[in-house]
This record gives C-alpha cells, sequence and structure tokens, in this order.
C-alpha cells in the first residue's frame, strides 16, 4: 500500500510539472513581442518579455530554495547539537539516579 502511494505522489509531481511546462511553453508563444529591458545604464538585447519573465521566476525559485536550505542545514545542526547535550544530561541523571539508590550520594 504504501508502495501504491509513493508512486501515486511521483505521478502527481510530474503531471504537475508537465502542466507547469505546457503553460509556460504557451505563455513565451503568446507573448513573443521584443523588448529592450534597461536597468542601471545597461541594456538587454532584444528580446521576449516572456523569456525574461521566466528567467526572472527561475532565478527567483533557485535563490529561494536556497536560502532555505542554508536555514534548514542551521537548525538540521543545532537539532543534533540539542540532542547531544539531551544524551549527555541522560546520562548524567541516570548516574545521579544510580548513585542515590547506591547510596554513595
Amino acid at each position: 500500500m504504501q508502495s501504491l502511494i509513493t508512486w501515486l505522489k511521483w505521478l502527481f509531481f510530474a503531471a504537475v510539472l508537465l502542466l507547469i511546462l505546457v503553460m509556460a511553453v504557451e505563455f513565451v508563444a503568446s507573448n513573443a513581442g521584443l523588448v529592450t529591458i534597461s536597468y542601471l545604464g545597461y541594456q538587454t538585447p532584444d528580446g521576449s518579455l516572456a523569456w525574461y519573465l521566466l528567467l526572472a521566476f527561475v532565478v527567483g525559485g533557485l535563490l529561494g530554495v536556497v536560502s532555505a536550505s542554508f536555514a534548514v542545514s542551521r537548525l538540521w545542526m543545532r537539532n543534533k547539537s540539542l540532542g547531544r547535550k539531551l544524551a549527555r544530561r541522560t546520562a548524567e541523571l541516570k548516574s545521579l539516579h544510580e548513585s542515590v539508590i547506591k547510596g554513595t550520594d
């Protein structure tokens, strides 16, 4: 049953990805007008505004993934550190309990 759910998740992911690809191709095909973008004295060559928008979308998505991966890795390292600290405290507590039981304060 678990493999079926995993397979359906991948199928759904592939369908959504294909839908996004088809929508991007339609967007580029529908907006074929040429533009020149000028910013801070730099000019791009004549190109389709749709391509520039898609490029900005992809770059923004990649920057979002990279920034999120930094945050996740930082939290993962903190979690590992807290896990080690918890293990040390648990061992210390266990040894204190054993010493009280033995009566060797």
